[in-house]
């Protein structure tokens, strides 16, 4: 997603990272996230707010999204490595 500053975007990221945990039948995919933040906008509380928005208990939403903050071009090589695992073992369906 690209865009200018304050369009959007992170929040956009974090209803995505919510609205995929929902089940397939209120259109989710009802799968975890990985969460790469390459500019430290996560921020656990809109994920609270977001969860509550759509009636998931936001702690378990919490828990389904694996959040790395990163600090080098480095630490977002090994990252998006660490998150295709998580694709294999931790039901991961969205790398945001």
């Amino acid at each position: 997603v690209y865009g200018p500053f304050k369009s959007g975007k992170t929040n956009l990221a974090h209803t995505i990272a919510v609205t995929i945990q929902l089940p397939r039948k209120q259109g989710g995919l009802g799968s975890a996230v990985a969460y790469i933040d390459t500019e430290n906008t996560f921020s656990k509380e809109k994920i609270k707010r977001i969860a509550k928005r759509f009636e998931l208990d936001p702690k378990k939403v919490l828990s389904q999204i694996f959040h790395a903050r990163i600090y080098s071009s480095d630490h977002q090589s090994q990252m998006i490595q660490k998150a295709e695992t998580l694709c294999k073992t931790r039901n991961v369906r969205l790398i945001v």
